[in-house]
């Protein structure tokens, strides 16, 4: 039985990754995050900033529909026992705020208390932007030497 893995692997990017990138509107996002990527990868903080939305989206990313909440996060998707814990009475789920999101920390080695959901997969295309903002009005760092 597959729980919960610190490192994925190829079950994971199969079974995780790999349905989502059907659906346009998912590709889309992560084609748009990977443009983005590339243009803050000069930027620590960026990238840290990045590392959070890509953690609750892409790997740990859940969707509202109506009363229901579904798993779309590829590392949720691939673990037993992240995909049951999720669904505890003591898990904290809030609806997706991209500020909050960028600045939540998180642990990869360890199974996940709080999440975020979107509205659909199509939203996720929205976040491209508002991330781009962010990132662009940060203060820049000075370098002294």
């Amino acid at each position: 039985m597959i729980d919960y893995l610190e490192e994925p692997d190829m079950f994971h990017d199969i079974f995780g990754h790999t349905p989502l990138i059907l659906n346009q509107g998912y590709a889309d996002f992560m084609f748009e995050f990977g443009k983005l990527g590339k243009r803050f990868a000069h930027n620590p903080e960026a990238v840290l900033k990045l590392q959070r939305l890509y953690w609750f989206t892409i790997e740990f990313g859940l969707m509202q529909q109506g009363s229901q909440t579904k798993i779309y996060g590829a590392g949720i998707a691939s673990s037993f026992g992240e995909t049951n814990h999720v669904f505890n009475d003591d898990i904290e789920v809030l609806p997706f705020d991209i500020e909050s999101v960028m600045n939540n920390a998180f642990v990869n080695s360890e199974i996940q208390w709080r999440y975020y959901h979107v509205d659909s997969l199509d939203s996720l295309h929205d976040l491209i932007g508002k991330a781009a903002k962010i990132l662009n009005d940060e203060p820049k760092m000075v370098h002294v030497l």
